[in-house]
């Protein structure tokens, strides 16, 4: 009986699939809502600008080998666009990792958008730190930054 469901959502999820493609390809345009905490980067960016101050940006807190990798790398596809606006505005951008695997891919991730915007001499790979893999040390050392 399980396979059976699973066939039919399958089958479901396909068949929808399918339908909204043709539908983009004949020019259908979708509407895609807006996330609010993505929308509310450039305003924090732009604050932190104002006030002098450095912006802290972690990418998240799981490596890229367990099952919740995608919320990691959902985190460094927003991290470049921190990156970006960070170097548009001459911010000082500290980004913090909790796992060890992840901090080559932070750094090359901050230079990229760094040197896309021109600002390669503002780029500091000492402000992208490995903090501790452990969740509290991590977390303290984030607080430590910050305050």
């Amino acid at each position: 009986v399980n396979r059976l469901v699973l066939l039919g959502l399958t089958v479901a999820i396909s068949v929808a699939l399918l339908i909204a493609i043709r539908q983009a390809k004949k020019g259908k345009k979708f509407f895609i809502r807006r996330i609010a905490g993505l929308e509310a980067i450039d305003e924090a960016v732009g604050r932190a600008t104002e006030m002098g101050r450095p912006v802290h940006f972690s990418p998240g807190i799981a490596s890229l080998s367990e099952e919740t990798a995608a919320q990691t790398l959902a985190g460094l596809a927003v991290l470049g666009y921190v990156a970006r606006l960070t170097a548009k505005y001459d911010t000082e951008l500290i980004v913090t990792n909790r796992m060890p695997e992840v901090l080559p891919i932070t750094e090359e991730v901050v230079r990229q958008n760094y040197l896309s915007q021109g600002k390669s001499e503002n780029y500091n790979p000492d402000n992208i730190v490995f903090l501790s893999d452990e969740q509290f040390a991590y977390a303290a050392g984030c607080m430590g930054i910050m305050s």
